[in-house]
């Protein structure tokens, strides 16, 4: 189960809706596999890898696997990301990857 408590089945896709507020920043962070971002509402602001991507209600990015990414968020935000369900996370700076972390589960 992830922390939300949905069931993740490994080495299965899940897919997950996520709210963030208005000027939410999360760690920057890489998952050990692909995942399928779609904002549904709000704007979101994504550094990959150093490069700087903004994102509007209705635009989709796959972020590939081992790809440093920070999100922050501009305003109220939805997003829909699909990835698997047991991908491991390594947070810069933290010696040992982690499970699927709260932040998205």
């Amino acid at each position: 189960m992830t922390a939300s408590g949905a069931r993740a089945i490994p080495g299965h896709p899940h897919t997950i809706a996520k709210l963030a507020r208005p000027g939410a920043k999360r760690p920057l962070h890489a998952f050990d596999s692909e995942q399928l971002w779609t904002v549904v509402e709000g704007d979101v602001a994504i550094e990959l890898d150093g490069v700087a991507v903004g994102l509007s209600a209705g635009d989709s990015l796959v972020i590939p696997a081992g790809l440093e990414r920070q999100i922050s968020a501009g305003s109220a935000a939805q997003l829909l990301v699909c990835g698997y369900g047991d991908a491991l996370v390594t947070v810069h700076g933290e010696p040992a990857p982690q499970g699927t972390p709260a932040w998205i589960a």
